[in-house]
């Protein structure tokens, strides 16, 4: 019962981090009803999903306390992890902090690290790591396609619809912290995919990328006018009309391109960046907080002030 009320107050939040105000209802209603139903305020629902993650998060198992057949279910950490987020979406700063210190001090509500591999953290080989919190499941006979149409049309034979924008492109700062447009940064436009964060080639493929196919060969990808041949190119009608390639989520191992890798929905690195989030605006990312947490203070100074905000936007 606790695992169904965390998934209804889920879907909940994400509904009114997407519209705002939406229609609001505990019990079945009727089809006739449904259609009259009005909308509830943001606020309302808001409080809903706190009062159910702190009614049923000690009803919930920790990760370390579910049997390896249980993995991938709702545990007392993803409940935790979810308020704290709804409380940083609402600017209640201090409470925000103080959900997520649960899940940093101790293990009493789950045992989680980041991981050494921000690429690998995204590889079938990988799934159930002791960074992810929450995630959407697959495998056996539920798996998707998708990557299909985010792949290079010479690694997925079809056509790329779904690509990052250039705007993404440019939102990833270079190794030393700084955005590309700050005085420092050591951006270069005529190198510019050279000293990125490297989050940035585990995710983007770019012109001049490689990338391992489905039949084990190694392709270059290019994508700039003019390539040869010019079939991942901005030239060609079924490419990338940016020029890029989404490399992350990537599963060569999947059978005819059917996908059964895990997709995370909630990371202990989120931890990490919202509780330094939280403590930067209430002016306490200071010395102690790097001697208490110092891999959040690490995180906060290299995001603050670049509107990396955590609700369905972080990376």
């Amino acid at each position: 019962m606790a695992e169904a009320r965390f998934i209804r107050a889920w879907a909940y939040f994400n509904m009114t981090d997407w519209f705002g105000s939406v229609p609001f209802y505990l019990d079945l209603i009727s089809v006739d009803a449904s259609r009259t139903i009005g909308r509830t305020g943001r606020d309302e629902v808001a409080k809903f999903v706190l009062d159910e993650l702190s009614a049923i998060r000690n009803d919930l198992p920790t990760n370390s306390q579910y049997a390896e057949k249980d993995r991938g279910r709702v545990t007392r950490g993803a409940a935790i992890a979810l308020a704290a987020r709804v409380r940083l979406w609402k600017g209640e700063w201090d409470l925000a902090a103080q959900e997520y210190a649960l899940l940093m001090n101790g293990n009493q509500n789950g045992t989680y690290g980041l991981s050494g591999s921000y690429e690998n953290l995204f590889k079938a080989a990988n799934e159930f790591n002791n960074e992810t919190i929450f995630d959407l499941q697959y495998g056996g006979g539920r798996t998707y396609s998708t990557q299909r149409s985010f792949l290079p049309q010479t690694v997925a034979l079809l056509r790329s619809v779904l690509v990052p924008t250039q705007d993404l492109v440019d939102d990833y700062i270079m190794t030393n912290g700084k955005g590309i447009r700050e005085a420092g940064s050591g951006y270069d436009e005529n190198n510019p995919y050279a000293n990125r964060d490297p989050r940035f080639n585990a995710t983007i493929l770019h012109h001049g990328s490689t990338i391992v196919d489905f039949n084990g060969a190694t392709q270059t990808i290019l994508t700039q006018p003019g390539s040869v041949p010019a079939t991942n190119s901005v030239d060609d009608q079924g490419a990338s009309p940016t020029g890029y390639y989404f490399r992350k989520h990537y599963d060569p191992t999947a059978a005819n391109y059917a996908s059964g890798l895990n997709l995370p929905l909630i990371r202990y690195a989120e931890v990490l960046l919202g509780f330094a989030e939280a403590k930067n605006e209430l002016g306490q990312l200071d010395a102690d907080t790097e001697q208490d947490h110092p891999r959040a203070a690490r995180q906060g100074r290299v995001h603050r002030c670049r509107g990396y905000r955590i609700p369905g936007r972080g990376r």
